[in-house]
């Protein structure tokens, strides 16, 4: 077989591999649990990413080197990288999981502790040590030495990301941060616990007729004052019906000055997430999804938080 030729069906091979895999994101519950071949063929393709194979093929492909009717998606600048990561995230592999470093001093370093720990309080709770507030460098906390609103400014970045939870779902209605593959596990939990209220309802109502809504909009349909529409939202966050969509910052004052006031828009989660293949069922039941959640922070913790400890931030 010549050189070309053994190219060729390599890059078929990977090809529709990538396609097997792209079509599998939209039932990643079923897939990671019911489809043996689905990590077969991410590690396939992790392998070709990897080895370095498929850069050669990319540049043979930018050389012309590879015939026009060979379908080639998986050799898109992007396209492989970006759906290994996909996977990745999909996966949450909770059992690699470990706590990121106690040494967060931007905004970057905030999203990848998110990311490594999958879920986390932004505040100190019943586990020592499991928040974002333990994470950060001394000094980037509100009001430190460094002169920096750290994570309360950082958090904005954090929710612009598009694929992190935020809001008050964990330690019985406390800020909080997870990826998808964990959160979705939370909201399975959650809203089989729980039913929205009547002013939850009306709020959930006016989030499928626009999409979005502020704490100003609810305060007017509801006609209550701000400490009650907070409550009501409080509750949907909880239930893991509403996350924090998006966050601006606010500039006040003749020169403008910003000095972390915000405001917040919020929405489903299912509005958020759920696109480009991503789903939010988990093919699991409510009480194997909170087993996922709590064998994920213990496997953070190793030794250092109790079933009991891990209740109190999950109720």
């Amino acid at each position: 077989m010549k050189k070309t030729d053994s190219r060729l069906e390599r890059i078929s091979r990977m090809e529709a591999a990538y396609d097997e895999v792209t079509g599998m994101m939209g039932k990643m519950g079923e897939a990671v649990n019911t489809h043996k071949d689905f990590k077969s063929k991410f590690e396939e393709l992790k392998e070709y990413m990897d080895s370095g194979q498929w850069q050669k093929d990319y540049e043979a492909d930018e050389a012309g080197k590879i015939p026009a009717y060979v379908k080639r998606g998986v050799l898109s600048q992007d396209g492989l990288y970006d759906l290994l990561q996909d996977v990745d995230d999909a996966l949450g592999k909770t059992h690699e999981a470990t706590m990121p470093d106690s040494n967060i001093a931007s905004a970057e370093d905030m999203e990848h502790a998110i990311r490594q720990a999958g879920i986390i309080p932004f505040f100190t709770n019943a586990i020592p040590g499991y928040s974002i507030q333990e994470l950060t460098a001394p000094g980037f906390w509100f009001g430190g030495e460094e002169d920096s609103l750290g994570p309360w400014d950082w958090k904005i970045h954090c929710i612009q990301c598009g694929d992190i939870a935020y809001g008050k779902f964990l330690c019985g209605g406390k800020a909080a941060f997870a990826t998808i593959p964990l959160y979705r596990e939370l909201m399975n939990v959650r809203r089989a616990a729980y039913e929205p209220d009547e002013n939850g309802r009306k709020v959930l109502d006016l989030l499928d007729r626009q999409g979005t809504v502020t704490m100003r909009e609810i305060r007017t349909m509801l006609k209550v004052k701000k400490a009650a529409a907070d409550t009501v939202i409080r509750k949907l966050e909880h239930q893991c019906r509403v996350v924090t969509g998006d966050m601006l910052r606010v500039y006040k004052g003749p020169e403008l000055s910003y000095k972390g006031w915000q405001t917040a828009s919020f929405c489903t989660p299912d509005a958020l997430f759920e696109d480009e293949g991503i789903t939010l069922d988990t093919g699991h039941s409510p009480d194997e999804s909170l087993e996922i959640l709590i064998e994920h922070i213990s496997g953070l913790l190793p030794g250092k938080a109790t079933r009991e400890q891990i209740l109190k931030v999950l109720k």
